[in-house]
């Protein structure tokens, strides 16, 4: 097991995050703003300057004539509804209706259609849930379903995820991971979703050596999140240390093997003065018994 640094993680990702937003003062994208904003929304609306500075960035490029003109516009059309709606601002009903008729036009059989991208379906969900018994929203559901079924279990589990916004009770697709960017995609769901977070945890650890966060520091031996990989797994690590999992915790903190075995099962039950009381005895426990303490630790 590779112990997971989430502090340090969670503060590298942030800065790859901020460097986007300074990014996007020279070159916008409102694909790239949209996963931006979702992101940092993990971190709530008060004093949230970067979300702040994004939404009203985007508002601005919704005004604009030619947004309509792309097909690759109408997952970030949803998700600056969506970002609206978290600002607790009222939504524009003309807008939703047109997205609606934007998404039933579309021909999925199409090698590049908008609902076969998995990132720009779940920033569509993110949008649709602002409608309710909505003909767009249910043809979205639909072909969420159908491209559910197949393809690597990263693209899977976000046609699952936009399901989940969309109000349906849909379960973690359950195929073996493959790569690393499956690593991220299964802790994300169950960061957000629910699940089993010490397995998938467990699971990020064994390949978190193997990511980079920029071309810059990527080696030979590692590949470069995509920015929705990034804003997946800070969402992943911001929710978990904004309520720690105890036992995650103990788990990944690199104790010493002795006072793991003493503690663990005071701990997974919540009895943790005793997990303390257990340890202390330990530690004083080994000097007495002839152990060279500090040797240990440093092995």
């Amino acid at each position: 097991m590779v112990p997971v640094n989430f502090y340090l993680l969670r503060d590298r990702l942030r800065r790859r995050l901020l460097d986007q937003v300074e990014s996007l003062a020279t070159a916008w994208d409102p694909f790239t703003a949209s996963w931006l904003g979702y992101a940092f929304s993990v971190e709530g609306a008060p004093n949230n300057q970067p979300l702040d500075e994004i939404r009203i960035r985007m508002q601005r490029w919704l005004d604009e004539e030619t947004v309509w003109d792309f097909q690759r516009n109408l997952g970030p059309i949803g998700a600056t509804l969506w970002l609206w709606k978290e600002a607790g601002r009222p939504v524009n009903s003309e807008i939703v209706k047109k997205l609606s008729e934007r998404v039933q036009q579309l021909d999925t059989d199409e090698k590049w259609s908008t609902l076969r991208n998995p990132e720009q379906v779940f920033l569509l969900a993110l949008g649709f849930q602002l409608a309710k018994d909505d003909p767009g929203r249910d043809h979205l559901a639909k072909i969420s379903m159908q491209e559910m079924q197949y393809g690597p279990l990263r693209r899977r589990i976000l046609f699952a995820a936009a399901l989940r916004e969309l109000g349906e009770d849909i379960p973690c697709p359950q195929v073996d991971p493959q790569d690393e960017g499956d690593s991220i995609a299964l802790v994300w769901w169950a960061e957000r979703y629910g699940g089993n977070k010490s397995e998938q945890w467990e699971r990020f650890g064994s390949i978190q050596e193997r990511i980079a966060f920029d071309n810059q520091t990527e080696s030979d031996a590692q590949r470069t999140l995509t920015l929705p990989e990034v804003a997946m797994l800070y969402e992943a690590i911001a929710r978990e240390t904004k309520h720690p999992d105890p036992m995650l915790l103990f788990n990944y903190f690199p104790l010493h093997d002795r006072i793991r075995e003493v503690a663990q099962d005071y701990f997974r039950h919540g009895k943790y003065v005793a997990a303390i009381f257990e340890a202390t005895k330990a530690l004083r426990a080994y000097p007495k018994n002839g152990y060279n303490w500090t040797r240990e630790v440093n092995k």
